[in-house]
């Protein structure tokens, strides 16, 4: 085996049997997509012989095609003998957090023959070599981009560490992924190091990555624009408006900050910052607006 034992287990989505309500829900999001899914999970292996090894470093942030064999020559067939699962690259998804953003990311630019879709929940694309790698990569890929489309999600809050800053991480993939050309996505909400928010907008990750396969619906773009979360309206009222807009000064003042501090530990000239800066107000000032005009919108019917 590539990597000694791996716990696996998989989960049902509209028809299969699953447990919990995390299932339930995805059940009624892929129903109202007329899209049967099949979700196989995996957890880092363990060393055999060796008690509470921990290998999720070495199997998640190592940019090479063994995890990606691993899923495709050990974990599919596996799960295959109970279930009737796809082998066509576009009905094919991977997702992960944090390492295992990194991971997914991997798994589908080594393979985009198997895996096109990738969902990255703050992902920690920081340190070299590891994930601090992949937006020079990316950029290198401008004139041939690999056939993959990306949903990245980060906080405001995300890690900071000696690796490296995780929001700047995934700054920097956006800004890669741009440059490159990439069908990609980026989304950003409040909170640390944790799922809250990129698990309240997954429904709409899902919706957006399949909105051209065959039989999906209710995948328009408006969907992802920030309009509602867990069902919720984000607000219609100028009060609102002014809160949005008072979180999103904060936010800037954040990613001032971080870009200050590259500066200063000599990482990135002042004009570079400066620059990042500017592209990164307009692009969250442009989505504050969007998202602001499409609630004023919901508010009228």
């Amino acid at each position: 085996m590539l990597y000694g034992k791996s716990r696996i287990r998989a989960r049902g989505v509209a028809g299969l049997s699953a447990k919990g309500q995390d299932m339930k829900l995805l059940s009624t999001i892929v129903a109202t997509m007329v899209l049967l899914l099949a979700f196989v999970a995996t957890s880092s292996g363990e060393k055999p012989g060796v008690q509470h090894d921990n290998r999720r470093r070495l199997e998640y942030t190592t940019l090479s095609d063994t995890y990606a064999r691993f899923l495709l020559e050990e974990i599919l067939p596996e799960v295959s003998k109970n279930y009737n699962l796809i082998s066509d690259a576009a009905g094919r998804g991977i997702c992960g957090s944090s390492a295992g953003g990194i991971c997914s990311f991997t798994v589908a630019w080594e393979r985009p023959d198997a895996f096109s879709k990738v969902i990255s929940l703050i992902g920690g694309y920081v340190g070299v070599p590891g994930g601090g790698d992949y937006p020079t990569m990316i950029r290198k890929t401008r004139e041939n981009p690999k056939p993959i489309r990306v949903f990245l999600e980060d906080t405001e809050n995300d890690l900071n560490t000696s690796l490296g800053d995780f929001t700047l991480g995934n700054l920097q993939m956006e800004s890669a992924l741009k440059f490159a050309r990439y069908d990609y996505r980026f989304e950003t909400g409040s909170g640390g190091h944790d799922l809250e928010y990129g698990g309240s907008i997954l429904p709409d990750m899902l919706r957006w990555l399949w909105r051209d396969y065959p039989g999906v619906k209710g995948t328009d773009e408006s969907a992802i624009k920030g309009k509602k979360v867990s069902g919720k309206s984000m607000g219609k009222t100028k009060a609102d408006y002014q809160g949005k807009k008072a979180k999103t000064g904060a936010y800037l003042k954040q990613v001032w900050a971080k870009l200050q501090a590259e500066v200063e530990a000599g990482n990135m000239s002042e004009e570079d910052a400066k620059a990042k800066m500017i592209a990164i107000k307009k692009d969250v000032t442009v989505k504050m607006k969007s998202n602001v005009s499409a609630d004023s919108s919901d508010g009228e019917n």
